[in-house]
């Protein structure tokens, strides 16, 4: 019983840390989509 309380709140945290980091205010998915955005902007101001 003591083992599975432990995994559980384990993977509680890991879940908590995850979910902080990619999805936060400034999480991996927003700075990946800003930098997307800018470097499409730089591709299409690029004059051939």
């Amino acid at each position: 019983m003591k083992e599975l309380l432990v995994s559980m709140l384990l993977l509680v945290t890991v879940i908590a840390i995850y979910l902080s980091v990619v999805d936060g205010e400034e999480g991996s998915k927003v700075r990946l989509a800003s930098m997307g955005s800018r470097m499409a902007e730089e591709i299409r101001s690029t004059d051939p």
